[in-house]
């Protein structure tokens, strides 16, 4: 379920650099981030898209992951999806949320 979520991530901020994203690829991502925590990734994955020009490396996710915002990681851990349409809603409401943060890129 996790590495579903830390994939999920990674898909969507492929879409948002128009990057290629195979299946090996998205293999070594997962590897290279398999001690990064899901609700950091996630976090980091939605900075990237603020940040930077182009699809990062993993080691550029891992350094926004580890400077999640600590009230932002709870938030996500609270929202946990039970459905699709669930997490939909979960993650209008995390959008919403990180937005109250003033969180920006």
């Amino acid at each position: 379920m996790e590495e579903e979520k830390k994939l999920e991530a990674l898909c969507r901020l492929a879409v948002v650099f128009d990057a290629k994203f195979p299946q090996v690829r998205q293999e070594e991502y997962l590897d290279a981030l398999e001690h990064v925590r899901v609700e950091h990734i996630i976090w980091a994955c939605k900075e990237a898209a603020k940040r930077f020009e182009f699809f990062p490396v993993p080691a550029k996710i891992i350094d926004l992951a580890n400077a999640a915002p600590r009230k932002v990681v709870k938030a996500i851990e609270y929202f946990e999806p039970v459905s699709e349409e669930q997490r939909q809603e979960n993650m209008r409401k995390l959008d919403e949320l990180m937005k109250s943060f003033d969180v920006e890129g």
